[in-house]
């Protein structure tokens, strides 16, 4: 298990995707992020004694999250990812019940990424035929990432960006 701490700016580009993919309400999201950065932050305390990792207060989190301007991530491949590299990152063993809880809603929430992946392409969300496997393992996406979910569709935008990118 890969003990990762997330920044802020991390989890600023969760919450905006929560909002633009999920459907979620400010608050909702705001709430989630907020368990999951405990969450995130006691399993690193325990496994990472010698770090002293900043917490603030709900306000403040939810406060900050309003002010970063961070985009969502481009596609819920993206999404995805980030989710399983946070779920990789806390050790449900360390965390009190109400940050459980909060695992339990990101699974769910993943589940529901699968299955619409699944209805919308045809193939399960983690394919070779998909951009999974370009995707960062990480709450912050690099800018190299796809914009699209397949990677048929990026190897034929590829070129198209990259003459965009030598005229400009």
């Amino acid at each position: 298990m890969q003990h990762t701490l997330f920044n802020l700016r991390g989890f600023a580009h969760l919450y905006r995707s929560l909002l633009r993919f999920c459907k979620m309400s400010s608050y909702e999201a705001k709430e989630l992020c907020f368990m999951l950065n405990l969450a995130n932050i006691d399993t690193h305390i325990t496994h990472c004694p010698h770090c002293d990792p900043r917490e603030c207060s709900a306000r403040d989190f939810y406060r900050r999250l309003d002010t970063e301007k961070e985009r969502p991530y481009r596609t819920e491949v993206q999404l995805y990812r980030s989710l399983e590299a946070l779920l990789e990152s806390i050790d449900r063993s360390l965390i009190p019940h109400d940050e459980r809880e909060a695992l339990e809603r990101i699974r769910a929430i993943m589940e529901n990424l699968e299955t619409t992946f699944y209805k919308s392409f045809g193939m399960d969300i983690a394919e070779k035929r998909t951009i999974y496997a370009l995707c960062a393992s990480d709450l912050t996406p690099k800018d190299t990432e796809p914009s699209v979910c397949l990677r048929d569709d990026w190897q034929a935008l590829t070129p198209v960006l990259l003459a965009r990118r030598r005229s400009a």
